[in-house]
């Protein structure tokens, strides 16, 4: 609402912004109108009102693909399917209607990552060691089953992995699932994981006791993973910034997608701090005393899914 449109051949186009009285009325009923009179309901749906200095505006209403198509209206004596032409809105015939239905739908998957999933802690003679893991999967968000998911992974810095090959001519992790496989709709399936090292100085943890959260994440170094995670010395080990990993993936009946995700490293130590946090407790507490409770609970705050 608030857009003048105009007859171009047979299209109608928008030609003008026309800004109207008390925006913030008209979302309101156009939301309320799209909830209640949409059957089945408009998942995604987006109604926003852009006001302007005046207290004129306009109202955005944004309508994703849906995966539950068609739509019906269920307005009073209106129930009906529709479809946009370049005229306007049009009812559906029984034919077209029965298309929509029937039409093959994609699977809509979404990677999932979980960092600290997995970790082993061992006690060295001078500071904690702990391997972490970068647990990847996918869910499916859509409405359609998926059949047959598949998921690669490329990491920035070289991982330790028990669940994955290495696809040279991909340059690429994989693990391959059974055929057959299926995720179901709010179901989820775990691929493999990463494994990488952080290390932990008690006297880095007396120090993050006078100081705040950034002293606290600083204690926490994190390397790239390498056969020696146990190793007596760290001095010739390079600590890692971020860590980046560039995830393929897709099923027999969705579309193939990668999607980058990089994680700085305050956020990986938040994440291998809340994951191990009783464990460090408990290893360094002869050295370190009683913890900061107050640090690790604004983590959590930050980071509630662990």
């Amino acid at each position: 609402m608030g857009v003048r449109t105009e007859k171009a051949g047979d299209v109608d186009v928008a030609t003008e912004l026309k800004p109207v009285p008390n925006p913030e009325l008209y979302r309101a009923q156009v939301e309320f109108v799209c909830k209640t009179n949409v059957s089945p309901e408009i998942a995604g749906l987006e109604v926003t009102a852009l006001i302007g200095p005046d207290g004129k505006g306009v109202v955005v209403c944004v309508v994703p693909a849906s995966e539950r198509r068609p739509h019906m209206s269920t307005a009073p004596n209106t129930h009906t399917y529709y479809r946009r032409t370049f005229q306007g809105n049009v009812p559906m015939t029984p034919f077209e209607v029965e298309e929509q239905v029937l039409a093959v739908r994609e699977a809509l998957l979404d990677p999932t990552i979980k960092i600290g999933a997995g970790s082993t802690i061992t006690s060295m003679p001078h500071w904690v060691s702990i391997g972490y893991g970068v647990a990847f999967g996918v869910e499916n968000i859509g409405s359609r089953a998926c059949l047959n998911p598949f998921l690669r992974v490329r990491s920035s810095e070289p991982p330790q992995t028990f669940g994955a090959t290495f696809s040279a001519r991909l340059g690429m992790w994989k693990n391959n699932v059974p055929w057959g496989t299926i995720v179901h709709v709010d179901d989820s399936l775990p691929f493999f994981s990463f494994q990488f090292i952080a290390r932990v100085f008690p006297g880095d943890l007396v120090a993050a006791k006078k100081g705040g959260l950034s002293e606290l994440l600083a204690a926490i170094h994190l390397y790239g993973a390498n056969d020696e995670l146990h190793s007596q010395t760290v001095t010739d080990k390079i600590e890692i910034d971020s860590l980046q990993f560039d995830i393929n993936y897709g099923a027999e009946n969705s579309v193939s997608r990668t999607r980058s995700f990089v994680f700085e490293r305050s956020e990986i130590a938040a994440r291998v701090l809340l994951s191990n946090a009783e464990s460090i407790r408990e290893r360094t507490r002869a050295e370190v005393g009683v913890w900061r409770e107050d640090l690790i609970s604004q983590l959590r705050e930050q980071y509630p899914d662990g």
